[in-house]
């Protein structure tokens, strides 16, 4: 009765244990689906302004890339009508001069002028005077604008001779081949376009612009400007090029993980071929919102942790009971394997007969076998080398047949094999047997061999016939083996060293 009692509280106890978990554990999904939902709506807000400061960005450069591009459309337009109604090289010179001070008035940007290669010479709206050597048509501005005809052109950020400085250039061809009009901007203009659009309250945002070729036209860190970001490093700006370079057909938003931080990457075509990248690293916002459910979580973790130690308490006799069944196995194992092989015994070996002859597989081999030259191992060299050899054979056994669990030791130098595949499977690893016995070496056991007999399922329908079968053909190669060395020893190959002959 007191037993029936114990059985029942314990049961009891079990249950309540049960229940409190089941209610922890539905807490917490209420928690954590909550957490996500919030989670979600808060990212994607992130993600709305980072999309909006990012728009903001192309739409101001690219209103001041237009205009640009428009003045010296004009420009140029007007120098072409000039040269077609034959006008002279001072009003050429006076136009240029006009659209300087008119572009800087327009655009609200200080200029060097408008200047141009036309009709084989050099020509400045601002007065200046190239240095002796000069070549306008090796310089960029000419050659961009000279592969594009009746097109403006951007041409990307180089070095300007008459500033010294790194300079933007708009420029068009003249029709008929009359020259090129150029107009240049500092990449600081489109840096202050970059860094007013940043007041949408996104969070941290590095913005820059590069071209074609990967050089940074303008970046939030100065610092930046001018370098020539890779496509194959392992750095942050590496990775968003490269991943930008990817999706060239489909300018947009994507996200990666760099360092433990998630950064949300938008980048938009300016102009022909730049693109505006923003840059937002998400995990300082989003790392807040995890405080709640790390606190939640550790909090139902600590109420899980007491719960499991006393169920550990109140289970105590249950897990003596499991250890008692377990050394009740091992000793069964042990019982079943032979100490000096270690492999499966005679016991094991007619328990897995006992098992076959209810249920015989479709595919399955037994294979009998015996070491030859054991006795006179035994009486020549003493018990202990006897061992060798058997430990040597038992070990031969487990390379021939590799993951086969059903290998006995069933007598002193009798060994069988189960295994539950083709008869053509079973023959080669006693090929591989017979090689490795052959090449065994060790002192006083210079080879050896072991009979064998094979039976399958592939000739009997019962076990019985298939022991009957192997030991059969085992005795038979065991006689054919001492015929041939006690016969004639000439033809004794090495099969067994003489040193292993009965």
């Amino acid at each position: 009765m007191e037993n029936t009692n114990r059985r029942v509280s314990n049961k009891k106890t079990l249950l309540s244990v049960i229940l409190t978990f089941i209610v922890i554990f539905i807490f917490i999904g209420v928690i954590v689906f909550y957490y996500r939902q919030y989670y979600s709506t808060k990212r994607t807000m992130i993600i709305k302004d980072c999309q909006l400061d990012a728009i903001n960005s192309s739409v101001e450069i690219n209103e001041l890339m237009s205009a640009c591009m428009a003045s010296i459309d004009l420009a140029g337009s007007t120098i072409d009508s000039i040269i077609s109604s034959g006008g002279t090289r001072e009003e050429i010179l006076k136009a240029l001069v006009d659209f300087s001070y008119s572009t800087e008035a327009v655009l609200n940007v200080q200029s060097e002028g408008v200047y141009g290669y036309i009709k084989g010479e050099f020509l400045d709206g601002s007065g200046w005077v190239p240095p002796e050597g000069f070549d306008s048509t090796e310089r960029p501005w000419y050659k961009v604008a000279m592969s594009k005809p009746d097109k403006v052109v951007v041409v990307d950020p180089y070095l300007d001779v008459h500033t010294n400085d790194i300079m933007i250039t708009f420029a068009k061809a003249l029709s008929g081949g009359n020259g090129v009009v150029a107009f240049d901007i500092k990449p600081q203009l489109v840096q202050n376009k970059t860094e007013d659009a940043s007041n949408t309250g996104a969070g941290p945002v590095v913005k820059f612009i590069i071209n074609s070729s990967n050089f940074v036209v303008s970046h939030t860190d100065t610092d930046e400007i001018g370098k020539e970001y890779s496509t194959t490093g392992y750095s942050l700006n590496s990775q968003i090029v490269r991943k930008i370079r990817e999706i060239n057909e489909s300018r947009g938003m994507f996200s990666l993980i760099y360092s433990g931080n998630e950064y949300f990457v938008f980048n938009t075509t300016v102009g022909e071929n730049w693109v505006c990248v923003s840059v937002t690293n998400a995990s300082s916002q989003l790392k807040a919102l995890n405080n709640p459910l790390y606190i939640t979580v550790i909090l139902s973790l600590a109420i899980v942790v007491f719960l499991i130690y006393m169920l550990i308490r109140t289970s105590r006799k249950d897990r003596q009971a499991e250890k008692m069944k377990e050394l009740a196995e091992e000793e069964i194992k042990v019982a079943h394997r032979s100490q000096l092989t270690g492999l499966m015994n005679r016991r094991a070996y007619s328990e897995e007969l006992d098992k076959l002859s209810d249920n015989l597989p479709k595919e399955c081999c037994l294979v009998v076998l015996d070491i030859n030259g054991l006795k006179h191992v035994n009486d020549t060299y003493g018990h202990k080398t006897g061992d060798r050899l058997i430990k040597a054979a038992a070990e031969c056994l487990r390379q021939a047949f590799p993951g086969i669990e059903t290998i006995y030791r069933v007598g002193g130098d009798e060994f069988c094999v189960i295994m539950y595949d083709k008869k053509q499977k079973t023959e080669r690893c006693i090929e591989e047997l017979d090689k490795l016995t052959l090449a065994w070496s060790e002192p006083d056991i210079e080879g050896f061999t072991i009979s064998h007999g094979i039976a399958s399922t592939e000739d009997h329908e019962d076990i019985d016939a298939m022991v009957s079968d192997a030991d059969k053909k085992m005795y038979e190669h065991k006689n054919s083996f001492y015929s041939l060395t006690a016969n004639d020893r000439r033809k004794k190959s090495r099969i067994v060293s003489d040193k292993l002959s009965d």
